[in-house]
């Protein structure tokens, strides 16, 4: 009986510290750029959330990041979002972001910059705001909106329910990007 309780403790034991091992954040890299003059902040590893929609497979990838000017005198923090559809590709879009059923203020009419990745194509916009990538890190849910200008009904949107690594990645950017305010008024 002890025996029994002892190997279920230690892979309890085993359990709890998996599990605290995936919740580690992500270190956060600093990207200089001498000929900006800038650093850029940001997570290693993005994460990825995937969406289905009848036989349409769409995937977002949201890197927040947070960035400086050599001098201090500007700082700025932002999602940059990338998304994979089996939709045809755009350049116009707009995005919605609702966080714990509140949305937030987002930009209308994004340019969206084509690309390759995912093993097909892509679309890729940044968004800065403070108050954007603080409402995402601190809900309990959020939801990115990809809306299209010119489709029809169910065809105007692609929505994804953000993942609790890319909440985390948020709210680790929002602790940088605060440290980097209070560091620039020394």
């Amino acid at each position: 009986m002890i025996a029994r309780l002892v190997t279920v403790l230690a892979g309890t034991c085993v359990l709890l510290t998996a599990t605290k091992k995936q919740q580690a954040p992500e270190e956060i890299i600093e990207k200089r750029d001498p000929a900006l003059a800038v650093s850029v902040f940001y997570p290693r590893k993005s994460h990825e959330v995937k969406s289905r929609w009848r036989l349409a497979v769409h995937r977002l990838k949201l890197t927040p990041y947070a960035s400086q000017t050599f001098d201090r005198n500007k700082t700025a923090i932002g999602l940059q979002l990338t998304v994979s559809t089996t939709f045809s590709t755009f350049t116009l879009a707009s995005i919605a972001v609702v966080a714990d059923g509140r949305t937030l203020n987002s930009p209308e009419n994004l340019n969206w910059a084509l690309g390759t990745s995912f093993g097909g194509d892509t679309e890729q916009t940044s968004v800065e705001g403070v108050d954007l990538v603080r409402g995402i890190a601190d809900a309990k849910e959020a939801y990115i909106t990809v809306l299209f200008p010119d489709q029809q009904a169910p065809f105007d949107r692609i929505s994804f329910k953000l993942s609790p690594e890319q909440q985390a990645d948020s709210h680790q950017i929002v602790a940088k990007y605060e440290e980097l305010i209070a560091s620039s008024r020394k």
